[in-house]
């Protein structure tokens, strides 16, 4: 099953070629023909015959590919190869492994066409600003965490101090010198806790102090549903102050990841659902309206789904005489195993059941930004979403709550 946005890169290999120029040989015979023919008009017509031939469309060598060369020394470097992703909204994906041969004056070219962060792994990952028609210098020491110097265009620079700065802030915070270890103590506290306003806090300033639009790298850790109210301020704060910084190559696509959870977010009005049921209706959330509404996205193959199945039957009996409907929507691809998995596990109390056949494809999941299953969503009387990710269990005071208004 799909895991969070720190899932494994999705790997595509790259190939490159070389090509050799040649001189067209009839070039060679019109300069030949002119050497041996006195006459001017003869041999000008011999040269102009040839320049129109001398670079035919179907033996063009084909142009450099664009890219980017990274050049420069790695020391503590203990492995036979260098691995580089380019890192896109915090996925990797892999662009191609080079062999090092010589640790001390290494040099691979990365074909690129826009600007992008690339990572370099070793144990510890390094993000690079890169740009098509760079040539970056690095100076790496793989021994100790994002201990790296960078030289060849100012926003690689200005990244990579202010990473390190970061890196000792959280170090600072909490006193763990592994930079996986940090990010996973601060994404544990929760955002009202006065150690993570403080993280907060400085990480803004560090983000202005840099003033590049790279730096925006670093509000990407914030792109959760339970740190959307502090990736909302610390946007309004630095757009505010800095609005230059959103002019840059990141913000179209943080904005568009943060745009998109906005609007599956507690407190914004539920996404439409049309799906259809087993007799092949069509079912409208909307029609629902008036009513509280547990969303359930599930999937037959799915065991903690399954396991989930014995509380929403204890939530349907206790809540449905009082306006409280279920609403499971299914990942499942094969109809017949979608159908025995209701009766097997008694879902037919509820009518509600629809699936599209789609699987991890289906429009409805990025509609409300589903990444793993069982998830479920509950929805007011109203059609704002006021609770999501919980499991069903954890939400029955709040349903309570809800069928009271």
């Amino acid at each position: 099953m799909p895991g969070n946005q720190f899932s494994f890169p999705k790997h595509y290999a790259t190939s490159r070629s070389t090509t050799t120029r040649t001189l067209n040989t009839s070039v060679q015979r019109s300069f030949a023909l002119i050497g041996a023919v006195s006459l001017l008009p003869i041999a000008l017509l011999a040269f102009t015959t040839a320049g129109w031939h001398c670079q035919p469309r179907h033996s063009s060598p084909p142009q450099q590919p664009e890219g980017v060369w990274l050049q420069g020394q790695l020391e503590g470097f203990n492995q036979p190869a260098l691995t580089v992703y380019q890192w896109q909204g915090g996925h990797s994906t892999l662009i191609d492994t080079f062999h090092i041969t010589n640790p001390s004056s290494f040099s691979v070219f990365i074909p690129l066409k826009d600007t992008a962060i690339l990572m370099l792994y070793h144990q510890y990952p390094l993000p690079i600003v890169a740009v098509p028609g760079d040539t970056l210098w690095i100076h790496w020491n793989l021994s100790l965490p994002y201990a790296y110097e960078i030289r060849g265009n100012t926003a690689a620079t200005q990244l990579n101090r202010a990473l390190q700065e970061v890196t000792r802030l959280r170090q600072a915070l909490t006193g763990e010198r592994n930079p996986f270890l940090q990010a996973l103590t601060l994404r544990s506290l929760p955002p009202e806790s006065p150690l993570f306003r403080q993280y907060t806090q400085m990480l803004r300033q560090i983000i202005i102090r840099c003033q590049n639009p790279a730096c925006l790298y670093f509000l990407y850790e914030f792109l959760t549903y339970e740190q959307l109210p502090v990736l909302t301020a610390l946007i309004d704060s630095l757009h505010a102050t800095q609005p230059e910084l959103f002019q840059g190559f990141l913000w179209s696509d943080l904005q568009t990841r943060y745009q998109k959870l906005k609007q599956s977010a507690v407190g914004s009005p539920a996404p439409p659902i049309t799906i259809h049921n087993p007799e092949g209706q069509i079912l409208s959330l909307y029609a629902l309206r008036g009513k509280v509404v547990l969303l359930d996205f599930w999937a037959s193959w799915c065991l903690p789904c399954r396991i989930t199945a014995r509380q929403l039957r204890t939530l349907y009996r206790k809540y449905a005489p009082l306006g409280f409907e279920i609403f499971s929507i299914s990942l499942d691809t094969s109809r017949q195993r979608w159908l025995r998995a209701i009766q097997e596990d008694s879902l037919f109390l509820w009518r509600w059941h629809g699936c599209d056949f789609q699987g991890w494809e289906s429009p409805i999941l990025r509609q409300y930004n589903i990444q793993s299953i069982p998830y479920a969503i509950l929805i007011d009387r109203e059609g704002i979403i006021r609770a999501r990710g919980l499991p069903p269990l954890q939400m029955d005071s709040l349903i309570r709550a809800l069928l009271q208004q």
